[in-house]
Order: structure tokens, then C-alpha cells, then sequence
């Protein structure tokens, strides 16, 4: 069975589809992705081919890149029609992204079946240009208002498979993470004073900057591959963006969490983790450095609060939502 994986731009979109493909090993899988997002390296670490491809921007705003846009969504759609007769794929998976429409658009004309999968809790653009064209849909949450089956959502094997981020100190680990393209915002609010306190894995994302200093309390990378599930185990408490991806590991994982959303479908994410206990949120243009300081220190007095937090994200998502998806795409196939 060939079966075509699309969505990309951050790595939110991938992280689902790449969980999807562990579950349908043995079978010929390809990943389309944008051609500058970072989940390249996330794909093919995981032995997923890869292949990048134009994506055209939708947008509901104005803006002088809209036509120019326009534009390389109509190149896109012509593109993956000849693209799709060439490979032949036998169903097309989605899990969003502006490079997937073309592709869903395109196999609907070739009768070839798909599957999106909707994470977000607000509907966005891309799902809403797909939905009347797939041939199933499927949601993260219950609370998504879409008519779709409600499977979870996927997560990869979060085992950890490497040993190589240590501290000397016993203090308790802060993951530090700002999405797949990282956040500079956040980075900022990295200071020394932490490391009075607690030891720090600070991904920064790709030429993005942390903390230049040399401290056995403090390591900085840009992206991990290959470490990101062992620096997520080491973790006692994690600071993240509020993407679908990233809250779906940590309920996995039950990581008491602290969510700093980007604006948009972010917050939406964010509200919905605090309603439930499950998450300590936070604005971003409400954080100082003395103020970051000041929360992460809290949490971690209050072992209450943790484990609170931890018993609650775990309710977010179901665990078998990789192989439930896995098997409806071979029962379209």
C-alpha cells in the first residue's frame, strides 16, 4: 500500500503524521512538506521519505503577498495533479497545513481517497478548505466543532533512545520549548536567576538565540531529533507554545505544564487545557523575566499543584489515537 503523508510549515502538522506512520510500518510512505519548514528533519530522523513542495498561503487578512499567493496555489494544484498520477499513492493523509488543499483537491479529482485529521480546537483555514473533499475526517477533541470522528490525537513513540543530556546538580528539569520553529519571545524570558533553582534544556529553535553562558545547569540546543524524548522524560515540569502537537506528548507524558500560546488558534488551545485544571497559562506580553522567574519557581514548590496538573492533562488525550487512525487508513486503502 503507498500511501502519501502531507502538512508542514511548523512542525505541529507533522508530529501526528509521523506518529500515524510508526503504526503503518511495512507499507510505502511518503511525506510532502513546505519547502523551508523545519519538519524535514523531524521526518526523515523518523526514516520517513520527504519531499518538499510550493504552498500558497490562505489568509483573512489583507496583505500584498495575497496574489502572489494566489498564485502559488494554483501552480501547487496543477503540480500535485500531475504529481498524484505519477505516484499513484492509495490514500493521501492530512493533518493540516497550507501545502495539503492542493493535494486533497487534487486526489478528489483523481479518485483517490483521504483522510484529514483536525487538531485544533478553533477550525482553521486549511481544514476548512479540505473538509468537503475528504473522504474522512477525523478531531483531537470531542469539544471541536466539526463533524468528525473523534479519535485523539496521534502521538509518536516518545520512548527516549539516547542518554546525552545530563546535569551534575539535583535540582528538578525545566523543558524550555517554543514550538517546532521555535519562539524568540520566550527565549527572552530565559534568565540566570532560574538556574538558582531548577536545571534548564533550552530549545530555541533554528537560528534562534538562548543563553550564552557556560553553566552545568543550563543546555541550549536549537532543534532535537533523536533527543527530544529523552530531554521531554528528564523533564519535571515543561514550558511550551500551546500547538496540538506538543499539549498531545505532554498528556502522553502527564508533564505538568506551563503553556505561553501564540496568538490565534493557540489560545483557544490554551483555554481549553486551564478550564480543565490541566495547564498553568500564561500571556506572553504579560511576562516579564522577574515575572517567568517568579511562576516556574512557585510550581515547583508546589508538589500539589504538579501532580494536579499531571492526573489532569492525561484526560486531554487518548492514547490509541495513532492506531485508530492507522486503521481506518488501510480500511480506505
Amino acid at each position: 500500500m503507498k500511501i502519501l503523508l502531507t502538512g508542514g510549515g511548523t512542525a505541529g502538522s507533522a508530529t501526528p503524521l509521523i506518529a500515524i506512520a510508526e503504526k503503518l510500518k511495512g507499507h510505502d510512505i511518503l511525506f510532502i512538506g513546505t519547502e523551508d519548514g523545519p519538519e524535514r528533519e523531524v521526518v526523515e530522523a523518523a526514516g520517513i521519505k520527504f519531499q518538499s513542495f510550493i504552498a500558497g498561503k490562505f489568509r483573512r487578512y489583507i496583505s500584498f503577498r495575497t496574489p502572489i499567493d494566489g498564485f502559488k496555489v494554483l501552480i501547487a494544484i496543477v503540480k500535485a495533479y500531475f504529481f498524484l498520477g505519477r505516484v499513484k499513492p492509495d490514500v493521501i493523509v492530512s493533518a493540516g497545513s497550507f501545502v495539503s488543499p492542493p493535494f486533497i483537491w487534487a486526489g478528489k479529482f483523481r479518485g483517490i481517497k483521504s483522510l484529514v485529521h483536525h487538531q485544533d480546537l478553533q477550525m482553521t483555514m486549511a481544514t476548512k478548505l479540505m473538509k468537503k473533499n475528504a473522504t474522512v475526517l477525523t478531531k483531537a477533541f470531542k469539544e471541536i466543532p466539526l463533524e468528525a470522528i473523534w479519535t485523539g490525537n496521534p502521538v509518536r513513540d516518545l520512548s527516549p533512545t539516547t542518554s546525552e543530556i545530563n546535569f551534575q546538580d539535583d535540582k528538578p528539569v525545566v523543558l524550555i520549548m517554543g514550538g517546532g520553529i521555535g519562539a524568540q519571545k520566550v527565549n527572552e524570558l530565559v534568565n540566570e536567576k532560574l538556574l538558582e533553582f531548577c536545571n534548564i534544556i533550552h530549545i530555541t529553535g533554528k537560528g534562534k538565540k538562548g543563553l550564552e553562558l557556560d553553566s552545568k545547569n543550563y543546555q541550549s540546543f536549537e532543534f532535537l531529533t533523536d533527543q527530544m524524548n529523552e530531554a521531554l522524560g528528564k523533564a519535571d515540569i515543561v514550558v511550551s507554545r500551546a500547538g496540538l502537537g506538543a499539549i498531545s506528548e505532554l498528556s502522553i507524558l502527564g508533564k505538568p505544564t506551563i503553556l505561553i500560546p501564540y496568538e490565534g488558534a493557540q489560545e483557544e488551545n490554551a483555554r481549553f487545557l486551564e478550564e480543565k485544571n490541566a495547564a498553568i497559562v500564561y500571556g506572553q506580553d504579560n511576562l516579564t523575566q522577574e515575572k517567568f522567574t517568579k511562576k516556574i519557581k512557585e510550581l515547583i514548590d508546589n508538589k500539589e499543584k504538579q501532580n494536579s496538573l499531571s492526573i489532569n492533562i492525561r484526560k486531554i488525550n487518548k492514547s490509541d489515537a495513532s492506531q485508530t487512525i492507522a486503521e481506518k487508513i488501510i480500511k480506505l486503502a
